[in-house]
């Protein structure tokens, strides 16, 4: 019996061992048809194997980067998902290599989405993986997550600071900021690797622009429109546009007349919105004739194309702040330096002085106001003529599919201080993200609402961590930019540096209220902001901007307002 026991184990064996030998040869046999290039032939035995074996994670695995390299990316994804349902790992594959290879085939798909899912994963596990933190950069900038985005290239740029093609997007989304001062220098330094490459050029034309730099700005755009790079004809009209400014502000007016002409030769040929672009090269005219000093020609052409607002300005006054900007507005203070522009010359004419009478003297009062008044609206209106959401129109990554990212980061990224346990659940890590505002008060059905009525220290919390998920390194916490405010509980501020660059210190204003906020409000920012020595204030509000604060904000980039409803995803992540 004992005999008969040892001879049934030993045929056992046997059996087991020549199964094996034969699985090993079939598996050599495929990875040297793999190798040769013969794919359909490794593609039928990894095939047979899973058919005996479906939990067969070597099979399952070549089978993925079989069908990736015939190009069947459904197919492979759907393997590499299957091993990592199995949640096994072998000496081919990890589980950071699945998850980051499901996200870049998502990608090549372009169904983004999903790409960012799995590549937050990888990330969880590798967070120092270069590839994967520049695609999901590049995911949350082509989706307008600007700030979020701005993490990951903050991250990326420790890893990546040799590649070009990241290093403008970075740029780009600081531009998309306000963070000009930022992106300015890292785009000279690209000027040798991509002196050639279209999108930089108008990037770095931007930020010289935004910068006051208008000769570089022109000297670059010239370079771009003068290539034989081909832009698109929305992007040469909005190169020309800032030509046309940049020669205005070198008062080469006969150039850039020249240039405007250009644009309105663009403008015949746009099928859709060409009033408005006609309305807009309208007032760039004005623009011009008022700094040649022909205000006669400048009324004229208002009385052409913005005879509606001239006539509602006429029938209430006119008086209002919000009438006041408009191009009503603008047509008064045209008519006051016109008339008084006549003044002079019928006096030179006549040769007698009438400077010693009481109505001339006032009209020369009146006209010098307007000067300084024309100035501001002048400088309003060069920030709605060249905005950086063309620049985006023109240079967006191009997407599949549009939709909103912040969910799909909260599945995965947890706040600094919560530790992530083994074996924790995605829904629990969500909790415990959750809650951590709600423990202060904060509710993630309608977080800004509840800022509103949380105590004072739980208000000073949520600022701090706040200003720390936006890109910021808080210096001191005892700066009181408003002091009324910060009695009333009403208002935080911060002094902090831009994480990304020590040298840019920043004001950090958060403020809860309920009216709007008035342009006199922002004006005394500028002065602390001058007090403290920082480039610039970003201010976040759960109260808007009145309209004229609006229009003022236009002319002042140093001062950034986010309402409230902007930053919610960092106030529950």
């Amino acid at each position: 019996m004992g005999w008969f026991l040892v001879a049934v184990i030993l045929a056992g064996l046997t059996a087991y061992f020549l199964y094996a030998t034969m699985q090993e040869g079939k598996s050599k046999k495929a990875q040297r048809a793999v190798e040769s290039g013969d794919l359909d032939t490794a593609l039928s035995i990894f095939m047979d194997a899973l058919r005996q074996d479906p939990d067969n994670i070597d099979a399952l695995w070549h089978l993925g980067n079989i069908n990736e390299e015939k190009g069947l990316l459904p197919e492979a994804i759907g393997y590499y998902v299957k091993l990592i349902e199995i949640g096994k790992e072998s000496k081919l594959f990890t589980l950071f290599e699945l998850y980051r290879r499901v996200g870049m085939l998502y990608r090549r798909l372009g169904r983004d989405n999903d790409a960012l899912d799995y590549l937050l994963q990888a990330y969880q596990i590798i967070p120092s993986a270069k590839d994967v933190i520049r695609e999901i950069a590049d995911i949350l900038f082509s989706q307008k997550a600007y700030f979020r985005a701005l993490n990951f290239y903050e991250k990326g740029a420790a890893f990546l600071k040799d590649e070009a093609p990241f290093l403008k997007q970075y740029a780009f989304c600081l531009l998309m900021t306000d963070r000009v001062e930022q992106a300015l220098p890292m785009l000279e330094a690209l000027d040798k690797p991509l002196g050639r490459d279209l999108e930089f050029l108008f990037l770095l034309s931007y930020a010289y622009f935004r910068t006051a730099a208008y000769q570089r700005a022109r000297e670059v755009m010239e370079i771009a429109l003068n290539s034989n790079l081909s832009p698109a004809m929305s992007m040469m009209y909005f190169g020309v546009k800032l030509l046309f400014v940049c020669y205005l502000h070198a008062k080469n007016y006969d150039v850039a007349k020249q240039l405007w002409d250009q644009l309105k030769n663009m403008v015949m040929t746009y099928a859709d919105d060409s009033g408005n672009r006609q309305r807009e090269l309208s007032m760039a005219l004005i623009m011009l004739r008022v700094k040649q000093g022909y205000y006669d020609n400048a009324l004229d052409e208002l009385r052409m194309n913005f005879q509606k607002e001239i006539a509602e300005a006429n029938s209430d006054g006119g008086t209002t702040m919000e009438s006041k900007q408009n191009q009503s507005y603008l047509y008064k203070l045209l008519s006051t330096l016109d008339k008084w522009k006549k003044e002079q010359e019928k006096e030179t004419y006549m040769g007698v002085s009438m400077r010693q009478t009481l109505d001339y003297a006032r009209l020369e009062n009146e006209a010098k106001e307007a000067l300084v008044k024309l100035d501001t609206v002048y400088q309003q209106w060069l920030a709605s003529f060249l905005t950086k959401e063309e620049l985006w129109m023109n240079f967006r990554p191009r997407v599949s599919v549009t939709f909103d990212p912040v969910p799909i980061l909260e599945k995965y990224l947890v706040p600094k201080d919560v530790v992530r346990k083994k074996g924790e659940t995605v829904s629990s890590r969500v909790s415990a993200k959750q809650g951590k505002y709600e423990a202060l008060g904060v509710q993630p059905d309608n977080p800004c609402s509840a800022l509103l009525s949380i105590d004072f220290p739980s208000f000073t919390m949520v600022a701090r961590e706040l200003a720390a998920d936006m890109g910021f390194r808080i210096l001191s916490q005892v700066v009181k930019v408003d002091a009324n405010a910060y009695g009333e509980g009403k208002g935080f501020d911060l002094l902090c540096e831009e994480k990304t660059d020590k040298r840019s210190r920043v004001l950090f204003c958060l403020r809860r209220w309920t009216e709007p906020i008035g342009s006199i409000y922002l004006t005394n920012l500028l002065a602390s902001a001058k007090e403290f020595g920082v480039e610039r204030v970003v201010m976040v509000s759960t109260s808007p901007l009145s309209p004229e604060a609006i229009r003022w904000l236009e002319t002042n980039p140093k001062i950034q307002y986010l309402p409230c409803e902007d930053v919610t995803s960092f106030l529950l992540n």
